[in-house]
């Protein structure tokens, strides 16, 4: 057999890797393949991306229910219009307007059970923090509607009742859908 002709030659499972040089031009040579480098970079993003998602759920672990960060932002604002007050005569100041509003809204809920209400309501829209619900709500009773916010399951439902024929109904409903396009009549059990 000729060896001078196979002196070059290695075996398929005994190739020698190139790795050339990182960075060629300097004194110092650090001698990683380029797939090392590829590899590293794609891990510490994969890790970064990672700890991102995780940070993601806990923020929503402890962020709660929209209805607490809606109290956290009118306690924050609050406190950003009064510069010059304390911090907690500001939440104080909040909460005495919460129960103003609770208050007007009660006696808002008397007087509207005064008007006859029929079997027929127009449902415009839902919500998860009741608050949101109680401000459309006073902007349809502003309009001159009947509103309502009805509790169902985790959400608020608004209501605009007191129709006592469907077509009443439906001709009130061609006007409120420029604002709630999604609003629709029902009608109520009457049990």
């Amino acid at each position: 057999m000729q060896s001078e002709l196979f002196e070059n030659f290695q075996p398929e499972g005994k190739r020698k890797r190139i790795v050339p040089p990182l960075f060629p031009h300097q004194f110092v040579r650090f001698r990683v393949a380029y797939e090392d480098v590829i590899f590293s970079v794609l891990s510490l993003i994969l890790v970064l991306l990672a700890g991102f998602c995780i940070g993601v759920e806990r923020g929503k672990q402890l962020g709660g229910s929209a209805d607490r960060m809606e109290r956290v932002e009118a306690v924050g604002q609050a406190v950003l219009s009064r510069p010059e007050e304390n911090p907690v005569k500001a939440v104080q100041v909040i909460q005495r307007d919460k129960q103003q509003s609770a208050r007007e809204t009660s006696e808002a809920a008397v007087s509207a059970a005064a008007v006859p209400e029929g079997p027929y309501v127009i449902q415009l829209a839902s919500y998860v923090g009741v608050h949101s619900a109680q401000a459309e709500a006073d902007r349809l009773r502003r309009q001159g509607f009947n509103p309502r916010v009805i509790k169902q399951g985790k959400y608020y439902e608004l209501r605009v009742v007191g129709y006592r024929s469907k077509m009443e109904a439906m001709d009130k409903l061609a006007t409120l859908r420029k604002t709630y396009h999604d609003g629709f009549v029902k009608r109520l059990s009457s049990s």
